[in-house]
């Protein structure tokens, strides 16, 4: 048995350590050899900040699909007759997410959240936007083998 929990812990030790950083946020992550991210900072907003780059340097592509059907824009960026992932017209889509997605209602969702949770969320939507304006400066594409990929990155955040 303790020669398998050493094979397991080498195995998963840490293969790539990158020190992120936005002004006063920094996180720590390190990658195990399977690539999955172990995140460390000094606050939460550090901590979401490197959630978010982790997530956003995976998932880029589903991200950016996720964010345009969220801000009811898949017809203009995807075409209107076109489908969602989950097989969803795009122009019923963002009208769904139009209706649901409000300001009032983003108003309303902030004063009801922890203060240590909007921090969080806070350094997410930065560490996501560095992901984002990176691959901007590199044609604005996604090059993941994910559905959606290939497309150009919508540059409205």
């Amino acid at each position: 048995m303790a020669g398998v929990l050493l094979g397991v812990s080498l195995c998963a030790t840490a293969r790539q350590v990158s020190e992120v950083q936005a002004g006063a946020m920094s996180a720590d992550i390190r990658r195990t050899a399977f690539g999955i991210p172990h995140i460390r900072a000094s606050d939460e907003r550090g901590l979401g900040y490197g959630i978010g780059y982790a997530y956003a340097q995976d998932n880029l592509c589903l991200l950016a699909n996720e964010v345009v059907t969220v801000n009811g824009q898949r017809a203009r960026y995807f075409g209107a007759e076109q489908a969602t992932l989950e097989e969803r017209n795009n122009l019923t889509s963002d009208v769904f997410f139009t209706w649901l997605n409000t300001p009032r209602r983003w108003r309303l969702s902030g004063r009801r959240r922890p203060r240590r949770c909007s921090s969080v969320l806070r350094g997410m939507w930065r560490g996501t936007t560095v992901i984002f304006r990176s691959a901007g400066q590199r044609g604005g594409r996604c090059s993941a083998k994910a559905p959606g990929c290939g497309r150009s990155i919508p540059q409205t955040w």
